[in-house]
């Protein structure tokens, strides 16, 4: 039987098969997603997961405040019992105590989202509900199972500047991604990733990070994404890789803008862009050739958080993707002239740049588990740049902006099948 990556392939060299309208993909993938998000609500249940990544109290009901369960059609009623109702604290003083601490944590919890939520947002916002402002202060408290593994081809040679860049990032990425992936067992190591060596067992991702000197500060900045993929139906990468030039890195640290670098090429190891047509998430992908196409996202989770955060009135197709430029930047990012300020966008702006929902669930349609507590504050459309010069250098950095251009890696992607072959998927 031919493995569940293999049978992909060809979207990636090319395919004969028909061409769907854009309903039916979309139709197809929600009905894909619902599916996998049931397989995923079942397995997490035990630990108070919801099957969309976003930690939920046990008993499998989120309620808001007194009045919503007043109002909730499917609570339970109070039942009279002898001495007083269900409802009656007063005439117990045990319960009545338990009853006082309850509300303590519940005002205390209150308190804690009221300080996580945008001016002006509320917890109890109609439909559709962004998970960011819904359950922040549980999921704050989720442990994250997912493993980032970083290794530096000269680590000893960076400045600490770097190193700390690096980490950070890897941290952020680790509070988004809290799902733990089945672990990669090979048995020893196995040479790929254009020569670096695989070890022997891998938990979750490893990403390589080569730095070599390319053409000094201010040219090409290098490029990152996926280079194994694991064999089964979710395809995610095991093992990746993210190439700088050293001069930026330090060009960059010096001027306080590495970690959103990094932050946003270390994305595109995870699978924001490099993976989304190998998944069937894109609808009309740009091809360089013809009228420009209206390319965008297929991702429900993605589409969801689009309008939550003022994406109803976008008139285009959605979730927007950047259809422009070189086969690096276009269908692999955000689209610039719609996000802004977006860490995922082809440009870094010089605002602060906002790691939104969007791109987090984003990787929840990928199929990873995820928590939205992290999720910085977006709203759409985003404001404008200041357009003052970055850091007080114009340089080539126009208003601001650092280009990521030709920054999704565009070389060879494997499988490692049974007993560790390697297979080129592309």
């Amino acid at each position: 039987m031919t493995p569940p990556l293999l049978q992909l392939s060809a979207r990636l060299q090319g395919s004969s098969r028909p061409v769907r309208s854009r309903t039916a993909r979309l139709g197809a993938k929600q009905a894909r997603g619902a599916s996998a998000g049931w397989v995923l609500g079942v397995v997490l249940a035990g630990a108070g997961c919801g099957s969309d990544g976003a930690v939920i109290p046990s008993g499998g009901e989120f309620v808001t405040s007194p009045d919503d369960a007043r109002s909730n059609p499917n609570a339970n009623p109070a039942m009279d019992v002898e001495g007083g109702s269900e409802g009656d604290t007063e005439s117990d003083p045990v319960r009545k105590e338990s009853a006082d601490s309850e509300t303590e944590l519940a005002n205390a919890d209150s308190d804690e989202l009221a300080r996580s939520l945008p001016d002006g947002a509320s917890d109890t916002a109609s439909a559709p509900v962004s998970p960011a402002a819904e359950l922040p202060p549980v999921e704050s408290r989720a442990r994250s199972e997912f493993d980032i593994e970083l290794v530096f081809d000269a680590a000893d040679e960076l400045p600490e500047l770097v190193i700390e860049a690096f980490d950070a990032a890897k941290q952020r990425w680790q509070s988004v991604i809290i799902g733990d992936l089945p672990d990669v067992e090979m048995g020893f190591e196995k040479a790929a990733c254009e020569g670096h060596r695989l070890p022997g067992f891998i938990d979750d991702v490893v990403i390589f990070v080569s730095t070599p000197q390319i053409d000094g500060p201010e040219g090409v900045l290098g490029s990152a994404g996926p280079c194994v993929l694991r064999d089964d139906d979710l395809g995610l990468p095991f093992a990746g890789l993210m190439y700088f030039d050293v001069d930026d890195l330090v060009y960059f640290g010096e001027r306080g803008r590495l970690e959103e670098i990094v932050l946003h090429e270390m994305g595109h190891v995870l699978g924001i862009g490099s993976l989304w047509p190998l998944h069937d998430l894109l609808d009309d992908p740009a091809t360089g050739r013809g009228p420009t196409p209206d390319t965008s996202f297929l991702g429900a989770h993605a589409i969801e958080q689009f309008d939550a955060v003022g994406g109803l009135d976008y008139d285009g197709n959605k979730v927007p993707v950047e259809n422009e430029g070189e086969a690096a930047v276009a269908n692999g990012h955000w689209r610039e002239s719609v996000f802004g300020n977006e860490l995922m966008t082809p440009y870094l702006s010089d605002s602060a740049t906002r790691l939104s929902a969007i791109t987090i669930a984003s990787l929840q349609d990928l199929g990873y588990v995820v928590s939205y507590a992290g999720a910085d504050a977006y709203a759409w459309p985003p404001e404008p740049d200041s357009g003052a010069d970055w850091a007080g250098d114009p340089g080539r950095f126009f208003s601001g902006e650092i280009p990521l251009h030709a920054d999704v890696y565009q070389g060879p992607v494997h499988v490692v099948r049974a007993g560790g072959e390697l297979w080129r998927l592309r």
